[in-house]
């Protein structure tokens, strides 16, 4: 798990492949904040960014997530929210794996958690499960997910 602000400098010194993330943090700075909410393409199926809105919810009632194939940035455009991160070694499925979603038991302990505010980001590979949606003195989020294909980041 990555995370950070924001800024016109942010690929520079990243350890991955500098193209993918100019193309990401590019794209993300360029953004209005009003942006209807929807799909977005960014380099075919393998780099699309999803624009939504969403009530925060209770910590009890969010739950884990983790996927495979796909890496995800979270990147929140208005409101706020808290987002919970655990490596997924160590955790108990909640149901099958179906379409690049694990949904994982909640534990007990043993959790970070992000305070994801405007302009903040988040990146979530394939080995951290993470528990978007927690409350945080806010009623609802705008935000940016957007999923890059595991591929993209083998140097």
């Amino acid at each position: 798990m990555i995370q950070g602000i924001l800024h016109p400098q942010i690929q520079d010194g990243w350890p991955w492949k500098a193209d993918v993330w100019s193309t990401v943090f590019n794209w993300l700075l360029r953004l209005d904040p009003k942006v209807e909410n929807g799909r977005y393409e960014l380099q075919s199926f393998n780099m699309f960014a999803t624009i939504m809105e969403y009530d925060t919810i209770p910590r009890n009632l969010a739950k884990f997530e983790s996927h495979q194939e796909f890496v995800d940035l979270h990147y929140t455009l208005a409101g706020q929210e808290e987002i919970d991160w655990h490596p997924v070694a160590g955790l108990t499925p909640a149901g099958p794996f179906e379409e690049d979603l694990q949904f994982w038991l909640n534990p007990t302990h043993g959790w970070g958690t992000l305070a994801q505010i405007p302009g903040r980001f988040a990146v979530f590979l394939t080995d951290d499960a993470h528990r978007p949606k927690v409350s945080s003195g806010s009623k609802s989020v705008k935000k940016v997910v957007v999923k890059i294909h595991r591929t993209h980041l083998l140097v």
